[in-house]
């Protein structure tokens, strides 16, 4: 029998019941990629609204690395997920658009489906025209249609994004702030005070954060996950991304068992780095060994914990024995599994002493 004896809160999707939950949109949105995000996050519907009272919070993270330039994504598949993002089946769900590179291109209508925007200061939002695309009389209603049920930006700014004619001009008066074609604003004269007017720029719109922020359309200026996370106010690492949303766990497993050399070292690594390049996402790394050289097993250890997790997990499991240096490996993965019967630690192959014991403890710490 196998007994976990640390399981992560996303092995278990029926147990977990998060308040917050970060999903991956892997730019260009382009084949079946909005279906994959629409699936992502309805399999975490049921734990955001167990957060009850409060709001779940659905953060979606707008990045590149999917196939293809990231400004080339399809209309179609765009304006489905924007509609999906508004669907009164995320009712009692916090939507929130973290956009860590800036988004242009069609991709920005899901970011103006969502609820509130999150950008570093100098990342831009827009244009999401398309040079030489024809911006016809279907694309505009679809801006502003999104923008409309969102109310994240007004839909004379959001029409303003993706078409080069549609000029917009920020208004001050008496009774507050508006965004109207500069045609209205004589319009805005004759109804009321108008203390100033503002023709934004460039044409189609662009948005550095920083101006977003200025004129209200961006809630919060962060760079990393860990800015997001602290700004909204949530528990810290209840953000950490979940690979198996981005299209599913794609796992390997590889042993280490005997002596460690620096040759074994070297041939675990290649086979994971293989595995890595060819899709995989969860690295199950089965230990049982009980050491024989500190430097090569610090040298393993650092490169799994350089690992970002955000893109690969790793697991280590242990059957038997992970001592003396090995253990440095079991403790270096992002989760570890045991046997009952199993030992992690204590005296192995090789001794750790004196200076050697120093120089591995230093480098365990800067890792």
């Amino acid at each position: 029998m196998v007994v976990a004896l640390a399981v992560a809160p996303w092995a278990d999707a029926a147990r977990a019941a998060p308040e917050a939950v970060l999903v991956p949109v892997r730019l260009p949105i382009t084949g079946t990629r909005d279906t994959q995000v629409t699936a992502a996050i309805l399999r975490q519907l049921d734990g955001l609204r167990r957060a009850a009272p409060e709001r779940g919070v659905l953060v979606l993270e707008f990045t590149g690395g999917g196939d293809g330039d990231p400004a080339a994504s399809d209309f179609g598949r765009a304006l489905e997920l924007a509609r999906f993002l508004t669907d009164a089946r995320l009712t009692g769900v916090k939507t929130v658009a973290f956009l860590p590179q800036g988004v242009s291109g069609h991709a920005v209508l899901p970011v103006l489906a969502c609820e509130e925007i999150v950008m570093p200061a100098d990342a831009v939002l827009g244009p999401a025209h398309v040079p030489g695309a024809t911006i016809d009389a279907p694309v505009r209603v679809a801006y502003g249609e999104i923008a409309a049920r969102r109310r994240t930006l007004p839909p004379a700014v959001a029409v303003s994004l993706v078409d080069p004619a549609t000029r917009v001009a920020r208004v001050a008066t008496d009774a507050g702030e508006q965004f109207v074609a500069p045609g209205e604003v004589d319009d805005l004269r004759r109804r009321g005070v108008v203390l100033d007017v503002e023709e934004l720029q460039p044409s189609p719109l662009a948005l550095p954060g920083r101006r977003a922020r200025e004129l209200g359309f961006v809630r919060l200026l962060a760079s990393s996950v860990r800015d997001v996370t602290a700004g909204l106010g949530l528990p810290d690492g209840s953000l950490t991304a979940n690979p198996a949303l981005d299209g599913g766990w794609r796992p390997t497993q590889v042993v280490l068992s005997g002596a460690i050399t620096g040759d074994a070292v070297g041939r675990i690594r290649t086979r994971l780095e293989r595995a890595i390049a060819e899709g995989c996402n969860l690295l199950c790394l089965r230990i049982d060994s009980a050491g024989g050289a500190p430097e090569q097993a610090l040298v393993l250890a650092t490169w799994l914990a350089s690992l970002d997790p955000a893109d690969v997990r790793t697991v280590a499991y242990v059957p038997r024995e992970a001592r003396g240096d090995a253990a440095l490996v079991a403790l270096a993965c992002d989760e570890l599994v045991m046997h009952p019967t199993a030992t992690i630690g204590g005296d192995g192959a090789a001794a750790i002493v004196g200076r050697q014991a120093e120089s591995v403890a230093a480098a365990w710490r800067a890792g």
